[in-house]
């Protein structure tokens, strides 16, 4: 069994980001994380409530095709038809970079989740962020693919933090993503050595 300390090392995050994800206090997940006696039970009741809770917010609908599609705040998921419990973020809810430029919005900063509910995210599909107004991106680990156009043409894109889980890029993934930092092109370039970013 994993201790707290190798289950937040391992998730990508940084402790205040993971207590922020699952609502815990900053103090008390610092504590867990020192502790030499494994407080893992405690951790896992935290995060199961904050899974029960989100899960009470993700609206699941199935279109005419036969597939399922979830909501949650501004990410709605492709489920998987043959595993209901995984999926792909399918779409992201945030302002075009065009308007976002007309109405001089500055860019956000995300952080795409490897979990919704009971719902573990897998990859991020094809113009999932396509032209949005994005300034960093931190994915969790745990999702395994970016797909073709998942970022393309997001100009204000400066850095994204891609987890060791992540084994397959695609060389359109970043197309037109000319402001991305040093760092984030090699890691890019490591998984998709074709790709470019102007």
């Amino acid at each position: 069994m994993w201790t707290v300390k190798e289950v937040i090392d391992n998730s990508g995050m940084t402790i205040e980001e993971f207590a922020n994800h699952y609502e815990i206090p900053v103090e008390t997940l610092k504590e867990w994380y020192n502790d030499k006696e494994n407080k893992r039970n405690l951790l896992d009741r935290e995060i199961t409530k904050k899974r029960k809770k989100e899960s009470g917010k993700t609206k699941i609908s199935t279109s005419k095709d036969g597939y399922r599609f979830a909501k949650y705040g501004k990410f709605s998921l492709m489920l998987n038809r043959n595993n209901s419990k995984e999926a792909s973020i399918d779409n992201y809810d945030e302002i075009f970079q065009q308007e976002a430029e007309e109405r001089e919005i500055e860019p956000v900063d995300i952080i795409i989740p490897n979990e919704i509910g009971f719902i573990k995210i897998k990859k991020i599909i094809f113009m999932s962020f396509s032209q949005r107004n994005i300034g960093t991106v931190k994915i969790e680990n745990g999702i395994e693919r970016i797909e073709d156009s998942a970022f393309i043409y997001c100009f204000n894109l400066r850095s994204i933090s891609i987890p060791e889980s992540v084994n397959y890029i695609s060389k359109y993934a970043f197309k037109g993503c000319k402001n991305l930092d040093e760092q984030s092109r090699q890691k890019i370039l490591s998984l998709a050595p074709e790709t470019e970013f102007e």
